[in-house]
């Protein structure tokens, strides 16, 4: 695997993440101009578009979106100027917007860096990089919001910042999250007994990747 995201990914400056709720489509990407998250839906007839007013983002770092089960309720994350972490949230009725760092006392993200997440077992996962590099996990467990330091939990490098995507799988009920140091691909990853951290080209022997 030469890289987790190619160049041309990056340079566009905007990740869209696509989620399927009932016979919705949805497609969260940062307004050009007016630098704010913007929903663009299809409803099997037509497009549309809706300012979800947040705050003010950070035009180079990405965004994620997912629904959360039971409730299919629509959560978006992403970066903002003053590079917190932000979630906005339908509540069934109209989007609010909830700054996740100030609410965890967790570090202001990296630059220009990714974010990424999953909803499993009816909890949020949220994760990104830190400013110094640390990948950070933003837990939701149905009550309260918490930040929790992954990087320095696992002794693993520091992240580059622009390439990091997450995940669950089954039936393990593993979480694996994924991204570039330097040259080499490295793997954090839970099997329920604590994070641990993996490089992945040094293990399989793989090529470096074009990072930086």
């Amino acid at each position: 695997m030469s890289s987790i995201h190619n160049d041309t990914a990056r340079e566009a400056r905007l990740l869209l993440p696509v989620c399927v709720i009932g016979v919705m489509l949805l497609i969260f990407a940062f307004n050009a101009h007016g630098q704010t998250v913007h929903m663009l839906s299809y409803n099997n007839s037509n497009w549309s578009d809706q300012d979800l007013f947040g705050a003010q983002t950070d035009r180079n770092s990405g965004v994620a979106g997912f629904p959360t089960t039971p409730n299919e309720a629509m959560h978006v994350y992403y970066v903002s100027s003053s590079e917190h972490v932000r979630q906005l949230f339908f509540n069934g009725t109209s989007w609010s917007d909830e700054d996740l760092t100030t609410e965890t006392g967790g570090p202001v993200a990296k630059t220009g860096g990714s974010v990424t997440g999953f909803s499993y077992q009816n909890f949020q996962y949220v994760f990104y990089p830190a400013s110094n590099g640390h990948i950070h996990q933003l837990l939701y467990n149905n009550s309260t919001w918490a930040d929790t330091d992954l990087t320095a939990q696992t002794g693993g490098p520091a992240s580059d910042g622009l390439q990091l995507v997450a995940f669950p799988t089954t039936p393990n009920n593993a979480l694996h999250v994924f991204y570039a140091s330097g040259k080499h691909v490295q793997q954090l990853y839970n099997v329920g007994g604590g994070w641990a951290n993996q490089d992945l080209t040094s293990l399989t022997g793989g090529p470096a990747t074009g990072g930086i």
